[in-house]
């Protein structure tokens, strides 16, 4: 489960790092930006696609969490190698009688 966390943070720096761009592109495409000449438009995007990735993958805790998802992933199979299999049959047997929700009447 660890090993899933770290992967979504990562996947959330991504995508945070690729929606600042994209929202800047969907302003600056809306008709009342059109005053915004092409060469503006082309310096703005740049700056807010490489702004954002400049700024997150140069945290010192960024790196070192993407450095070490090999040992994250390698801890996270070595937790699911140690839980044991229970079968259909001996997850039944331990049910507990009462049914936990309530029933109406």
């Amino acid at each position: 489960m660890l090993g899933i966390a770290y992967l979504a943070l990562v996947i959330a720096l991504i995508g945070a790092v690729v929606l600042i761009p994209n929202t800047t592109a969907t302003i600056l495409g809306m008709p009342s930006a059109s005053w915004v000449s092409g060469f503006w438009v082309v310096m703005i995007l740049a700056a807010t696609s490489v702004v954002p990735i400049v700024i997150v993958f140069t945290r010192p805790w960024v790196l070192s969490l993407v450095r070490g998802l090999g040992g994250f992933e390698r801890t996270s199979r070595e937790g699911m190698q140690d839980l044991p299999e229970v079968s259909l049959d001996a997850a039944a047997s331990t049910a507990p009688s009462e049914p936990l929700l309530p029933r109406a009447p």
